[in-house]
């Protein structure tokens, strides 16, 4: 069996939109100190993901290496800082986000490890 390497499309160092490849690609990195990471908006996640239906969802994951990333919901996402608590993910730690969708251009934000 071989080996894969999963490399992080998406890198930030400061206070960002995250980009829909990257959100998509699975792994983000952020090296920066104390900055919010605002995901796409609704309507471009449906754009990136056009045969979505209500209920489907985008799983990916953030690795904090220098300092605390807070995530935030772009226009027609909102934050639900439930169940695995807030949406900040601590420096040298590493959390896993879902979208969820909601219906057109909405979708819910939410941290599940």
């Amino acid at each position: 069996m071989g080996t894969m390497d999963i490399t992080a499309i998406g890198s930030y160092t400061t206070t960002s939109t995250i980009t829909t490849a990257a959100i998509l690609s699975g792994l983000l990195t952020y090296t920066g100190s104390g900055h919010t990471l605002t995901t796409p908006t609704g309507t471009q996640l449906d754009a990136a993901v056009p045969n979505a239906k209500v209920g489907s969802f985008i799983e990916f994951g953030v690795n904090a290496t220098t300092g605390t990333a807070t995530l935030d919901g772009g226009t027609g996402v909102t934050d639900n800082a439930t169940g695995a608590g807030s949406l900040a993910v601590a420096a040298n730690a590493s959390a896993r986000y879902r979208l969820v969708k909601t219906g057109t251009a909405t979708w819910n934000l939410y941290r599940v490890g």
